[in-house]
Parts: structure tokens; C-alpha cells; sequence
């Protein structure tokens, strides 16, 4: 393979649909390359020498040189709209952090000059400070020119590594730990809706066993030259859990359908107090990101098997969930807040986990528009909090209240489980050194909150731009767009205004001691359809489409329906209607004749007439999916195929609603007649 063939395929690996609006970590392993190259019969040698070659168009001796030139042939002579033309080369560069050898853990250049055949080289290649220009131009290109539609790829905050830093900066978390985030932010119960600090992040890396050792000694270091890239790796998982949605595997590996995952949620509890009588309550809830069923959801506890059920309530909240004692109640005091707490709802797979905690931390609900206040997983200076916590911890939180915060409060409620204290803190001047709940995050990220996308990647209506937030920050730290400064408004968030103007692209800069720490890059645009656009519609065998139609094609899109015949023949051939449910069950003309989609496989070896498809708990629907119903009768039946009673029961047993269609359910009954004399 030549050098733009190797180009291509490591940029369609990294910048693609699947990306969109994430974050693009330009990981690079030998393992990585072999597999990228197997289709071509190239390996990790192949793809070095490739680079060393260059393009036939570069003509310079020097490998820096040649990246150079196809950075300036990207920008000037090649469309931008396509992959630029130094991938390879920055792969390259990637590649030779994890060279093997006897090498000082920080000595990039002696490992690069391996991997180019130069074993007495210890110094940097000529020219390598030109390379630093070719990750800002891919900065640019996905950000500006593809408007992070394949991807986003920024640039850390690097402090003196400026050289060394950029390509170390993409090896900070492998691909294999990568793919098992969520695993990681399911095992510690970390909620993408409220962040824990960098401290708490902290942490539990260096207590799970996901990570491996190379970035928990990185988390571990107190070294000056590791601070920013321990920083950086913060930064990128923190941006990896506000992404996620909350599915995850047991086993962490890629699901292919989300029948082999499980939605996770997590419960914040949440406090109102009368003042007057001085009674506190305590109700919990949780926030999704996934869509919530149209059923209620039934939650069975790990603990006790005590059955908890909510509902969808607004802006992606559930409404507080209700525990079954007898008659139900939305207490919340009666959960394990030490030990925590596990539900699952085995029918939505849905899981539910209260984190065990000997101090929780609430902040006021305005925010979120909920009423009193809600549990938060940081604290940050200059706010108000009620600090809910164990006696146990009794000496421990008053000694340091008092030399901590401005004001604070011992409650004294009534509606406290035993043992537990809770009070009132205005500005936290200083971390707790023990409580991790406590302490202040070690840096402050840069975060877009709300607002409405237009689309893929950074793309939002002008009408609904999102809110700029500041995580971890300490009160000195300055918004600049576009080199305006925007001032912060009283729930500490950034607001952009209509006076900025639709269809331009807007850099979002977070200062702090004089030096830009993080940027984003949105674009803000005004609401229209594309002339070309072509709105979906399904055919005549129910698949949804969007290509251009025959002039007497049949097709519904909505309320609209083209070319309708009064009969039409052989509806299903080729493939059933498997888009019905997520659960259906197919049936045949004969006893046994029965296949559970996706369980089991579709019927290749006799025809299905019905598709009884899941819509609710124990509900069910008959969707008529025969050939002709003419030649669609029930047969004589008898108990020759072993699952005859798995068909029988269909009919006789399950709630199903037929169809409205006269004659379908004229034929449904026949069936459900007929299953009787089994």
C-alpha cells in the first residue's frame, strides 16, 4: 500500500458518522495498523515505510518536511471537504510512543528515531517543530470545515511538552479502556447529568480494574511535566460520561442491539423543608438521557425485593419513585443512603442505583426546576449547600465547617432516619481533606449546557444555543466568543445571545490565569429544509425509505399515500415486519409453527401468517403478515411438531388485540377457534 492509501484508511477509522459531536483521540498501536492494513495484505512495516516514502507528490528528503508539504497541499491545492492529507503522518507519530525497547519512560524522540531505522539519534528529527502545525490545522478541519460531524479533535492545554505533549496527549487512554468506559461510569454510579469532581474521578480510576497501570500512575503522579496531562485525561473522560447515555454491557464489550445492554440511572436524592414546622422530606429521583417507556416502570430491589415504580415526568426527569409497603409511598428516607441501593426492571431492561455514601452533598433544584433541593456530586466555592452525613462523621464535618465556610447550620428537623445529621453551609472556602464529596476539583472544564442541535457534530438553532457552564470553577475564570467576554448571569452559566449572528462559526474560550485552558467551537444557525431534502417514506413491503420515488411507486409518508391499489399481492416477500416491536412472536398455519424474533430465527421453512408484536407489559397486537388471506386458513391441526403447545397458548392464553380490518380478525378468531381443538 502507498502512502495515500494507508491516509484514507486511517482517517475513514477515526473521523466517520459514527463520531459525530465526540471526541477524537488519534490512538495509533502496531496492533491497530495490522488490522487496518489486513484487507490489503499490509502490516505495521508496510505503513513505516509507506510514510518514510511519503506521496509521489512530495519531494523532500526530510520526513518532517514531506508532512509539511501535504499540510500545505490540504489547505491551498486539496478540497478541504475531504480528509487532509497528513493523517498518516500524525498516526506515525502517535505510533512510535509505544515502541518497545529499553527507553526512559519520557524519552519520545530516541523511540521515534527506532521506528525510522536511526537507533543513535537521541534528538528530536530536523524540522520536527513544523509538525505542531499540522495538529492545529486538524483541529481547525474538524471543528470549522466539518463542523464535527465526523468528530471532534482538540488540543490539550500541554504546559512546556509543546513538541513531545501533542502526540503523548493521544495515548493517555488506550482503545480497549475507551470502549469500557461505561462500564466504568455504571460501576461507580457516575451521573452524566451531574458530574463528580476531578477529585472523585480520581479516585475510582485508580480503583477499578479497567484501567491499566500506565494511566493510574499517571492519575497517582504529583511530577510538574504530568500535571497537564493528567488534566487532560480528566478532561477527556469527564467528556466521554456528559456523552454518555447511559447503555452499557455487563461485559463492557460493543452490544450490537440494545436488547444486550442495560440503561443505566442513577438516583439523587432530593430534600424539602417546611420551615415552619420543621419537618424535612426526603423523595428521590433520576434524570435519563435515554427515552423513558410509555409504561410505568416497575424497579425490584436487590435488597429486600421490595418493588419501586415511577413515571416520565419533565425535561428528562422521572417523577419520584414510589415504594410498595402496603400502600405506596415516595419516602425515600427508608433507602440504604449508607450501603446504597440496586433496582432493575428485568421487563425495559432498566438498572436504578442509589451510591453508598456517609455524606451526600445537596444544592438548590431552581436549576433544574424542582422544588427544595437536589443531591449534587461535587461542591464548588461560593454556593450555598446542605450537607447531609452519618454521625459517625459528626467531628470530623463540624471542625472543618468552621474553619471552611462563611456561615453554617446544624438543622434541627424532624423526618431524619437515626444516625443521620444534616446542616447548612453558605461558601465553602476550603476543600474537606477527607470527604472526597467535599473537596473542590482539582481543574475546571469547559461544558455546554442544554440548547437544541441542528444536526450532527456543533451545530445548534440560534433560537435554542446552548448555555456555557464552567465545571470546578473557583470565580476568576473568563468566557470569551469570539474574543468577546460574556459575562456570567446569577445560576453561574454563560448565556449566548440573539446579537450574535446566524450561520457563522463561534470559538468559545475558557480563561483562567491569563491562559486559555479549553476551547469549543459551535455554529449557530437558523431553522430551514434543504431544497433537496426528501422526507422518508415506507413501501409496499413496510421498509422506510428515503431515495427518490417512480412516478407509480407505491409509498405512505404520514398522512400521504401515493399509487394506492385496491389490492396488493404478496406484501411481505423477502422480509417480514420485524420493525414492529422489539419482541414478536411469528405463527404459522400449523400447530408448532411458531418462532420468538430475535430468540429465535425468522421461519425460512414454512410461512408465517401472523405477527403478534409486543406493545406493553402482557400486551400484545396481530399483525397479518400472509401472502393472501384467501389461501391463509387455519389447517387441521394436530400434535405432530413438538411446540404446538407454545402455539396453542398464543391464541388461547395471551392478551392479544386483533386487527379492526373485518375480515383479518374474522381470521383471527377462526385461529384462536381452531387452537381450542388442539
Amino acid at each position: 500500500m502507498d502512502y495515500i492509501e494507508w491516509n484514507e484508511l486511517i482517517a475513514q477509522h477515526f473521523f466517520n458518522n459514527s463520531n459525530a459531536g465526540r471526541e477524537v483521540v488519534l490512538y495509533v498501536t502496531d496492533e491497530l495498523i495490522n488490522e487496518l492494513g489486513k484487507g490489503h495484505r499490509a502490516d505495521v512495516e508496510d505503513f513505516i515505510e509507506a510514510v518514510k516514502s511519503g506521496p509521489s507528490w512530495a519531494y523532500e528528503k526530510e520526513l518532517c518536511l514531506k508532512a509539511n508539504h501535504a499540510l500545505e497541499r490540504s489547505v491551498r491545492d486539496y478540497c478541504r471537504d475531504k480528509y487532509p492529507l497528513y493523517l498518516a503522518y500524525l498516526a506515525f507519530f502517535v505510533l512510535a510512543v509505544d515502541t518497545e525497547g529499553d527507553f526512559s519512560e519520557i524519552a519520545y524522540y530516541p523511540k521515534l528515531n527506532t521506528r525510522l531505522g536511526d537507533f543513535e539519534r537521541k534528538n528530536a528529527p530536523s524540522r520536527f517543530h513544523l509538525i505542531e502545525k499540522l495538529w492545529y490545522d486538524l483541529q481547525e478541519w474538524s471543528m470549522k470545515i466539518k463542523k464535527e460531524e465526523l468528530g471532534r479533535f482538540t488540543i490539550k492545554p500541554l504546559g512546556r511538552w509543546c513538541h513531545v505533549g501533542l502526540p503523548l496527549s493521544q495515548t493517555l487512554l488506550t482503545s480497549e479502556e475507551r470502549v469500557k468506559l461505561s462500564v466504568f461510569f455504571a460501576e461507580y454510579a457516575f451521573d452524566s447529568s451531574s458530574p463528580p469532581s476531578s477529585i472523585i474521578l480520581s479516585n475510582a480510576i485508580c480503583k477499578s480494574n479497567i484501567f491499566k497501570n500506565r494511566t493510574k500512575k499517571l492519575i497517582e503522579s504529583n511530577k510538574k511535566e504530568h500535571k497537564h496531562l493528567r488534566n487532560a485525561l480528566l478532561d477527556f473522560i469527564q467528556e466521554e460520561l456528559k456523552e454518555w447515555n447511559g447503555l452499557s454491557c455487563d461485559d463492557g464489550e460493543k452490544f450490537n442491539s440494545d436488547r444486550e445492554s442495560w440503561i443505566n440511572n442513577f438516583l439523587r436524592l432530593c430534600i424539602e423543608i417546611d420551615n415552619l414546622a420543621m419537618i424535612i422530606k426526603f423523595t428521590a429521583r433520576f434524570k435519563a438521557k435515554y427515552e423513558f417507556p410509555e409504561e410505568e416502570l416497575q424497579f425490584v430491589s436487590k435488597r429486600n425485593g421490595v418493588m419501586w415504580t415511577c413515571k416520565e415526568s419533565s425535561r428528562s426527569w422521572s417523577r419520584p419513585i414510589m415504594g410498595s409497603f402496603g400502600k405506596k409511598s415516595d419516602d425515600a428516607s427508608i433507602l440504604d443512603w449508607k450501603g446504597g441501593e440496586e433496582f432493575i426492571d428485568m421487563e425495559f431492561r432498566w438498572k436504578l442505583k442509589l451510591k453508598p455514601s456517609l455524606v451526600r452533598v445537596f444544592e438548590s433544584g431552581a436549576l433544574e426546576r424542582i422544588n427544595g433541593w437536589i443531591e449534587a456530586n461535587k461542591v464548588e466555592p461560593n454556593k450555598e449547600y446542605l450537607i447531609l452525613y452519618h454521625e459517625t462523621c459528626d467531628s470530623r464535618i463540624l471542625a472543618w465547617a468552621k474553619k471552611s465556610c462563611a456561615d453554617y447550620k446544624v438543622l434541627s428537623v424532624s423526618g431524619l432516619p437515626n444516625g443521620w445529621i444534616i446542616l447548612k453551609a453558605r461558601e465553602i472556602l476550603k476543600s474537606h481533606p477527607d470527604f472526597e464529596e467535599l473537596k473542590f476539583s482539582s481543574g475546571c472544564t469547559l461544558g455546554l449546557k442544554d440548547g437544541i442541535k441542528s444536526g450532527r457534530g456543533n451545530r445548534y438553532f440560534r433560537f435554542a444555543a446552548p448555555k456555557i457552564c464552567i465545571d470546578g470553577a473557583v470565580g476568576n475564570e473568563i468566557i470569551r466568543i469570539n474574543g468577546t467576554i460574556i459575562e456570567r448571569n446569577e445560576e453561574n452559566l454563560y448565556l449566548i445571545t440573539n446579537t450574535f449572528e446566524a450561520d457563522n462559526t463561534f470559538k468559545i474560550e475558557l480563561i483562567a490565569e491569563n491562559m486559555c485552558i479549553a476551547t469549543r467551537t459551535i455554529i449557530l444557525e437558523e431553522p430551514r429544509i434543504h431544497h433537496q431534502f426528501m422526507a422518508p417514506y415506507r413501501d409496499k413491503f413496510g421498509i422506510i425509505n428515503n431515495k427518490y420515488m417512480t412516478d407509480n411507486e407505491f409509498s405512505i409518508s404520514g398522512v400521504n399515500i401515493r399509487n394506492i391499489s385496491p389490492k396488493i399481492e404478496k406484501l411481505f416477500v423477502g422480509q417480514l415486519p420485524t420493525y414492529l416491536s422489539h419482541t414478536i412472536i411469528f405463527l404459522g398455519r400449523h400447530a408448532g409453527q411458531i418462532a420468538e424474533w430475535p430468540k429465535d430465527r425468522l421461519p425460512n421453512d414454512w410461512e408465517a401468517v401472523w405477527a403478534v408484536y409486543k406493545v406493553g407489559r402482557d400486551k400484545w397486537k396481530a399483525f397479518f403478515v400472509g401472502k393472501d388471506i384467501e389461501q391463509c386458513s387455519i389447517s387441521e391441526q394436530n400434535r405432530t411438531n413438538p411446540k404446538w403447545k407454545k402455539w396453542k397458548k398464543v391464541f388461547i392464553n395471551m392478551y392479544v388485540e386483533p386487527s379492526n380490518i373485518k375480515r383479518i380478525r374474522q381470521l383471527w378468531m377462526e385461529y384462536k377457534r381452531g387452537a381450542k381443538s388442539v
